[in-house]
């Protein structure tokens, strides 16, 4: 620590008193080096050197059956195979040359060189193979040696999502801190990878920032806040439509949200509201009711049940923050402007009143203040106290004993501080205690080639499934070197999933793999779409969530992810899709019947609307989508492929399917197309918000019998027909989605490998990798020989050599 303090006595224009600021920063230059970032290694070897073999064998073979189309002279599909590398790590290149294996070797979907043309002999086609095979294998012996020297994972810092929850969990505060700092970069469908998770300068002063934020929301800097109770009503007039009732209470009409002005929030903390309200002229049915009570920007949605027939109070405690309202609006009547209100007969919503209590301190310091410094007042503290405080603090901040030499450089930090009279010993330790929170250790998940130790093993198991330190019983077992005894890791595994903590693994996982954090990426079309509403998509973004949770819960085949007999449901998105008999906001399991084109997650609206924009349905899209997400072969462009700015002649084309047609017919996008589309078909009879149709809407209000939304006429009309229908690239035809979930349940093997390789990405922050392969097929192996469950699947996971090594 010494050279941060000679840095610090050279500031100048403070007499040697540095800003916290530059205290953190020196601190990580010195740390990471002179660029303040980490050193990373390479993921994998090199390969270099020329191969006598392709020279002699390969490239005559390849000349004389394949050049012919695939070469300077002709490049039908973008494909040059004169110029292809003999690289097979690589990825465009390792992915062309098994593309080549594919469709000459296993003659599989579009088999090449295609019928009609002279076909190689027998002997050379095993030959080629065998080559090929070679060149893979290699690359995978190469990489298990690069794995037992480096490791397989790179060197990782904690996302976002993870230093957010790691100082809540540390500090025991509620306390957005995302915000704060930079995005992260997904690698390989993931933002907790490695090789995406760089710090740059930024990320430091951001650090620093978010460190000091939740260092000041931990430790209490006044007395203790009066608790309040206020009670409410909403003004008579104002938006959205209201009227004042005879008994002074006040009714909504429609569903824009009201905000009560009175309601702010005195200083942030924990509240607890009620709002008494009941519905008005709705035919004897239930209401559902937006709250929010935080930030609108970032909010804190909750939907709650109105009974039909007498007034329901609502209950709840939030987390606000100072000048934060309430605001609600009840679902289902449609955000519309009401002329007369006075005349109006429609139904609405009574909200007699509403009651704010808080903020609520059970103790005061708060339980913040108490697990950071205990009974510790800071206006009086003695040095010692704030070395003490240190010792406790940095290995549980770095989720690990600290060896003495480390602890005496912020101890000796700390006392220069106080030594150079510029500083309290308050101000020494909170600057002490940033150090802490923007050092490597805590920042860093510290993990060594070879076997992860009992401590960088919690580290990655909380952080797989809570995206959060590990608590204190694993920081127990890996202090005692028990979290391998047997049994004893399957027991923490089952422990772990049964805490709520556990919700972070389906939001953070299935957000990622499933691609429902873009779930507004897009808008809907007003017009087209206007059943579409903020519970809609409240529901479908949860449904995905709470399907996947009940899955691990119940220990249910990983087929059900493919096709399902149930999903769950709240009463938006089963009047969404057609079911009836639910009611309420609460998700459950509902069976579906037999007529349901829904069961698993392709069918479900999240995912639909993912796929789709806010007008139309991309079959293109849908179909990359599956072809990466269910299928686990993402499309990417082979080496050499230089595709012309070709577009096809789509003119007289009345639908995407004859427009998809004619791109067929162009050489450069045919290859692709041949694999994408029928992917993409097999999901378009479901609109851009996921409903059901067997016709296309169109701009234009309908001519017969008008369909009614929120009690006003569409302004759309049918349109033509869809045709869902179409013929996989392996020839086996399908007629709607139901048919082609079938097909893929043919296929469980190649989904199964899927989910498990997404998981294992995410569950270690490293990509596959070519030395994966056996060990993958060994997990597969276990999970099969019990049951192909959820639950199983992530055990032995867990148990495997990528997850227990680094």
């Amino acid at each position: 620590m010494g050279i941060w303090s000679k840095r610090m006595s050279g500031s100048r224009g403070m007499r040697g008193y540095a800003h916290p600021s530059q205290v953190v920063l020196l601190v990580l230059a010195c740390l990471f080096g002179g660029t303040g970032s980490p050193s990373f290694a390479a993921d994998a070897p090199k390969q270099t050197g020329s191969d006598p073999a392709y020279a002699e064998r390969i490239r005559p073979l390849l000349q004389k059956y394949c050049f012919d189309c695939h070469s300077e002279k002709v490049t039908k599909s973008g494909l040059r195979l004169d110029t292809l590398a003999v690289d097979f790590l690589a990825a465009p290149a390792a992915i062309t040359w098994k593309e080549i294996q594919s469709r000459i070797v296993d003659r599989t979907d579009n088999r090449m060189p295609p019928e009609g043309k002279p076909q190689p002999p027998e002997a050379d086609v095993k030959s080629l193979h065998r080559w090929i095979e070679t060149k893979f294998a290699a690359v995978a012996a190469a990489d298990a040696i690069a794995q037992k020297q480096e490791g397989r994972a790179q060197l990782r810092r904690l996302n976002r999502t993870e230093y957010n929850n790691t100082l809540h969990e540390l500090l025991g505060i509620n306390v957005d801190l995302k915000p704060l700092l930079p995005e992260d970069d997904a690698v390989a469908g993931f933002d907790n990878v490695g090789t995406g998770l760089q710090i740059t300068r930024i990320h430091q002063e951001r650090y620093l920032e978010a460190a000091e934020t939740a260092l000041n929301a931990a430790i209490a800097t006044g007395p203790r806040p009066p608790s309040t109770t206020r009670k409410f009503t909403f003004p008579k007039d104002g938006y959205p439509a209201r009227r004042l009732l005879e008994n002074d209470t006040v009714v909504f009409f429609t569903s824009a949200v009201a905000e009560l002005q009175r309601s702010r929030a005195p200083a942030s903390g924990r509240y607890r509201v009620r709002i008494s309200a009941q519905p008005y002229r709705n035919q004897g049915k239930p209401l559902v009711v937006f709250i929010n009570c935080g930030n609108p920007n970032h909010p804190d949605e909750r939907y709650c049940a109105v009974a039909a027939d007498q007034p329901t109070v609502i209950g709840f405690e939030a987390q606000m923050g100072s000048g934060n309202t309430v605001r609600l609006a009840p679902t289902g009547f449609g955000v519309k402007y009401i002329k007369d209100i006075a005349a109006y007969e429609g139904p609405g919503l009574v909200v007699e009143w509403v009651e704010i209590e808080g903020p609520l301190t059970d103790t005061w310091p708060p339980a913040s203040q108490q697990r950071l410094l205990g009974t510790l007042d800071l206006k009086k503290a003695a040095l010692t106290d704030a070395e003490q405080v240190l010792r406790n603090f940095i290995p549980r901040a770095f989720r690990r004993p600290v060896p003495e030499a480390k602890l005496q450089k912020y101890l000796t930090f700390l006392n220069a501080k106080v030594a150079d009279g510029h500083c309290t010993i308050e101000q020494a330790l909170r600057q002490s205690l940033t150090a802490v929170l923007c050092a490597p250790d805590f920042l860093l998940l510290q993990e060594s080639p070879g076997p992860l130790d009992d401590h960088a093993l919690a580290a990655r198991l909380s952080y797989f499934l809570w995206r959060s330190m590990p608590d204190q019983p694993l920081l127990e077992l890996a202090g005692q070197q028990k979290l391998r005894a047997p049994g004893e890791l399957r027991r923490q595994v089952e422990r772990m999933l049964q805490d709520q903590r556990a919700g972070a693994f389906a939001e953070n996982f299935l957000g990622q793999w499933l691609g429902l954090r873009q779930i507004d990426a897009t808008t809907p079309d007003r017009v087209l779409y206007p059943e579409f509403d903020d519970y809609l998509r409240y529901s479908m973004l949860r449904e995905p969530q709470r399907f996947f949770e009940e899955m691990l819960r119940k220990d249910l085949g990983i087929h059900n992810l493919i096709a399902s007999d149930f999903s769950m449901l709240n009463d938006r998105l089963a009047e969404h899709y057609g079911i009836p008999g639910v009611e309420g906001p609460e998700f459950r399991p509902v069976k579906l019947p037999p007529e349901s084109h829904r069961g698993g997650v392709l069918t479900m609206a999240a995912v639909l609307k993912v796929t789709a924009n806010g007008t139309v349905t991309s079959p293109v899209l849908r179909g990359a989508w599956l072809l990466d997400k269910i299928m686990g072969q993402p499309l990417q462009l082979p080496a050499n492929l230089m595709v012309a700015a070709v577009e096809p002649d789509i003119r007289g084309a009345r639908d995407i399917r004859e427009q998809l047609a004619k791109h067929r017919t162009v050489p450069q996008c045919a290859s692709c197309h041949q694999k994408i589309d029928p992917f993409g078909f097999a999901l378009e009879n479901f609109d851009p918000i996921g409903g059901y149709r067997t016709n296309y809407r169109a701009m234009g209000k309908h001519p017969k019998a008008p369909v009614k939304v929120h009690d006003k006429p569409v302004e759309y009309s049918p349109g033509l027909p869809v045709q869902a229908g179409d013929v996989m690239p392996n020839g086996r035809p399908f007629a709607d989605s139901d048919a082609f979930k079938k097909l893929l349940l043919d296929d469980q093997a190649l989904v199964m490998r899927t989910v498990t390789e997404k998981m294992l990405v995410y569950a270690t922050g490293s990509p596959m990798r070519p030395a994966d392969r056996p060990a993958v097929d060994s997990i597969l192996r276990r999970v099969h020989e019990k049951n192909d469950g959820l639950r199983t699947l992530v055990h032995e996971l867990i148990q495997s050599e990528l997850f227990l090594n680094k």
